[in-house]
């Protein structure tokens, strides 16, 4: 049982990756990539009430766990700074694309989000039941899902999803992914 959690973090994370792709190619392809970080946070502030109706006690925390949360925010945040060059340009870029797409961004991106935490809620579940060594190693099959997952939607959606499948890049991606899964192997023994 623990096993189907484990894979569900790469299975869903690869999912994830291919709607990430499909927002960029759609939507982000002609503006600054910093505007779908902006939406992914809005995402994240939108969780936050379910977050304090599923555990009402994260108000109640002590102050040395509030700095730490405070200072990781901070990190955070300074990070994606660097995604965020051309504050004065992506802000106008945001407001255009939101009068233009609001209720299909924030469905697609709301669904990769909810998605990506479902990879991250079962792959820390099967920590439950399951050695962190082995858990973390299954964790590192996403790109096997990532490839699969592309040629899968490459050729039965081409208007979704387009993967480069010449023989060179499938025989490359397809070798990268054996690595991983000969790694997986190794590990698990």
């Amino acid at each position: 049982m623990w096993l189907a959690f484990a894979f569900s973090g790469p299975v869903l994370w690869a999912i994830s990756t291919h709607f990430d792709k499909y927002l960029v190619e759609r939507y982000f392809k002609h503006s600054n990539i910093a505007v779908l970080l902006l939406f992914t946070a809005f995402m994240r502030v939108l969780a936050m009430p379910f977050i304090a109706l599923f555990e009402p006690t994260i108000f109640q925390l002590d102050r040395s766990s509030i700095v730490l949360i405070v200072l990781s925010g901070i990190l955070y945040m300074g990070a994606t700074l660097f995604y965020l060059r051309a504050a004065i340009r992506g802000s106008a870029q945001l407001a255009a694309l939101w009068r233009a797409n609001a209720a299909a961004l924030l469905t697609i991106n709301g669904s990769n989000e909810s998605i990506n935490l479902g990879g991250g809620l079962g792959s820390r579940y099967a920590l439950m039941f399951a050695p962190l060594a082995i858990v973390q190693a299954i964790g590192s099959t996403t790109t096997v899902f990532v490839f699969l997952f592309g040629v899968a939607l490459s050729l039965l959606f081409p208007h979704l999803a387009r993967e480069t499948l010449s023989f060179r890049d499938v025989v490359q991606k397809g070798a990268a992914a054996v690595l991983v899964a000969a790694g997986v192997a190794l590990v698990t023994r």
